[in-house]
């Protein structure tokens, strides 16, 4: 995954992050490099660590892919 966060002219904050998997092409066997946007969301609060790594870790839970990052989401 990659993520990037910017504020526009209007100190308006915003956070994109982008999967990146490997695919096997059927037929052939290659192995292809796909990427795609998960989430685009406006961030509340500064470009902190902890605030861009707690608006990361709820949209890994909410994709439902944090099995495949790492551990567990918390309960709700």
């Amino acid at each position: 995954m990659t993520t990037d966060a910017w504020s526009d002219p209007n100190i308006t904050s915003f956070m994109a992050v982008t999967a990146h998997y490997i695919v096997r092409e059927v037929g052939s066997g290659r192995l292809l490099l796909r990427s795609g946007l998960l989430a685009f969301r406006h961030i509340k609060g500064s470009h902190t660590g902890k605030n861009l790594a707690e608006i990361l870790f709820k949209i890994i839970c909410d994709m439902g892919i944090l099995n495949r990052v790492s551990g567990a989401c918390p309960r709700s």
